[in-house]
């Protein structure tokens, strides 16, 4: 009967340790911005003065500013912004609910924590939450995600700024 109980505890310390193992490399923490392998000069950049922020993006990509224009253009773009104040209520993101997720990377933009969200597969949206310390959380999309599209996006990480 001992042995038993003991022979149990330690396949339960085993699964335990298995599971934490597997659910800590399905996170990835990395330090953005200092990746500068394409050259983003003849990218649009998108400013907003109000909350602070600046991106670039691909200037064949057409963007879909949420702050600035509310109303829904339909699917005639690639790149959403938006931007959530601090202190709102608001349901959690999947990544937030479930950070282990292989399709979930954590990483940082200028000390800024950023949680990543790849989607489910291909054609899905790609959503990138970058918290902007005590004011807001900025959003961005890309819609109708392609793997080809990553070392893309990396790319806009890399050109996020904050503005006085």
């Amino acid at each position: 009967m001992k042995k038993t109980i003991i022979i149990v505890a330690l396949l339960l310390i085993a699964v335990s340790l298995y599971t934490w193992q597997k659910n800590e490399a399905g996170i990835t923490n990395q330090e953005s911005g200092n990746q500068s392998s394409t050259d983003t000069s003849n990218w649009r950049t998108y400013r907003n003065t109000k909350y602070g922020f600046e991106i670039k993006y691909p200037a064949d990509w057409q963007l879909y500013d949420a702050i600035q224009s509310p109303t829904w253009p339909g699917d005639n773009y690639k790149v959403r912004v938006s931007y959530r104040k601090s202190g709102g209520v608001s349901s959690p993101t999947y990544c937030q609910a479930i950070p282990t997720d292989q399709r979930c990377q954590k990483s940082k933009i200028n000390g800024n924590e950023v949680i990543i969200d790849w989607g489910g597969s291909e054609g899905s949206e790609v959503s990138i939450d970058i918290s902007d310390r005590d004011r807001g959380l900025i959003m961005i999309y890309i819609m109708n995600y392609a793997p080809t599209e990553k070392r893309t996006i990396d790319q806009i990480l890399s050109t996020v700024k904050f503005i006085q």
